[in-house]
């Protein structure tokens, strides 16, 4: 049975996918070798990335560019996991109810290629020809040895005053200064905009400190028959390429004059549709003075 948090999305040709989440059996079934499909987690919030053995490589680029559209759209707290044919991981494996079959063209192939190999580490004899040059024998007058005059002595006047080498100036060549590393400040920040209220009608989503990027994530426990949800801000993967925070507001943290962290905020409404009024949310602007030369 396959649970309602679960969608499977197949990679077309096109660019395009389609929705084949089965309602009863389970999703090993309607996987093949020949597939790329996107198997989304809704609930831990992860988007698996399955490249079938004998998938075109046209589909598996598909596949990770609409994977990145899904997570602009759905959160950045969504995390891209890329797997293979036959290397899944548990976690994904219990998910789609077992492990997928392999085609029996696939075994076909891998003999085949390993014959090939076996074949090709065969050692073969290595022939040399050898054949005797019948060139003639060309007899060459021999050379005389060249005869030298002895070269007249030279005379060299000696001067009383004695000769002082000074030694040249060596300089000293200076040693490459080290860069000075500065501690991690990324937690301080952290915990400090943990303590910052949040505005009204908002959620905190993403936020960037330096090179960095921390989401928020939801944890469920169960404990005495309750469960409760926690929410704790976590490090998160970026992947290459170009977002456009559409649904998101931005908030930048200036402090002592340097802006240690940019946080992105999202509405908790569902519709856009009616534009809520900006003199009901107090939240503090940046104010930038523009001095004359």
């Amino acid at each position: 049975m396959v649970k309602s948090d679960i969608e499977v999305l197949e990679i077309n040709e096109d660019g395009t996918s389609t929705d084949i989440t089965p309602e009863g059996n389970p999703i090993k079934d309607i996987l093949s070798g020949d597939k790329v499909a996107l198997v989304i987690d809704d609930r831990k919030k992860i988007i698996w990335i399955w490249k079938g053995v004998n998938a075109r490589v046209r589909k598996k680029f598909i596949a990770a560019r609409q994977a990145q559209e899904i997570k602009g759209n759905r959160g950045l707290t969504f995390k891209t996991k890329s797997i293979e044919h036959g290397d899944e991981p548990k976690k994904f494996l219990k998910i789609v109810g077992g492990n997928i079959p392999m085609d029996e063209d696939t075994g076909a192939i891998d003999e085949q290629l390993n014959e090939k190999i076996e074949e090709s580490q065969i050692i073969q004899p290595k022939y040399t020809d050898i054949r005797a040059s019948q060139t003639p024998s060309i007899k060459r007058p021999a050379k005389k040895k060249p005869t030298f005059q002895a070269a007249p002595p030279i005379t060299q006047k000696s001067s009383s005053k004695p000769i002082i080498s000074q030694p040249a100036n060596s300089t000293p060549t200076p040693t490459p200064a080290k860069p000075v590393q500065e501690p991690d400040k990324s937690s301080e920040v952290l915990s400090e905009i943990e303590s910052m209220s949040v505005p009204e009608g908002y959620r905190r989503e993403l936020i960037i400190i330096g090179s960095q990027a921390y989401s928020l994530v939801e944890i469920k426990k169960t404990f005495m028959g309750e469960e409760k949800i926690e929410y704790k801000l976590d490090k998160t993967d970026t992947p290459d390429g170009d977002f456009l925070g559409v649904d998101y507001t931005p908030r930048t943290i200036v402090k002592n004059g340097k802006i240690i962290a940019v946080e992105l905020l999202r509405s908790l409404e569902k519709t856009t549709s009616s534009k809520q009024d900006i003199s009901d949310i107090k939240v503090k602007t940046l104010k930038i003075k523009m001095h004359k030369k």
